[in-house]
């Protein structure tokens, strides 16, 4: 067994000495931009106000999203792709785009003709975050 684990540590420390023997030989690969991926939590802040419901605004809740959604945090996952604009031999410069994904489902929220809140039918809440961004990799250690 520790010969076996002495063999995989060799293989994997000769691996990476074998790749920049390849790439001095050919040169640096071409840079042409990134890709990103992100996940994340999310709950927006439409909750910070106070709004009035139902004929003539007789209802009132101070926390529409938490009666509606509740007060978890769900997934918002987004992507970034950028291209080179700029390269020097310091840094990159890139111009990308993303969009992210982020969704919720829960109930909505129905005013009786008492004025009473009450639990409405299935709704649900989306967002598409877009995004341009610009960025500067400094590609030397100093």
């Amino acid at each position: 067994m520790k010969r076996l684990l002495r063999a995989a540590i060799l293989a994997a420390a000769a691996f990476p000495a074998a790749a920049d023997v390849v790439n001095a030989e050919s040169g640096p690969s071409p840079r042409w931009g990134a890709f990103q991926l992100s996940f994340s939590t999310y709950q927006p802040n439409i909750d910070s106000g106070t709004f009035s419901l139902g004929p003539n605004n007789t209802a009132q809740t101070t926390t529409p999203y938490a009666t509606s959604f509740g007060t978890s945090r769900p997934l918002l996952t987004q992507i970034l792709f950028s291209r080179s604009a700029w390269i020097t031999e310091v840094g990159t410069l890139d111009v990308g785009v993303g969009i992210g994904y982020w969704q919720v489902s829960g109930h909505g929220i129905a005013v009786d003709s008492a004025g009473n809140l009450q639990s409405g039918g299935s709704t649900s809440l989306l967002i598409l975050p877009l995004q341009l961004a610009v960025g500067y990799r400094f590609d030397v250690f100093f």
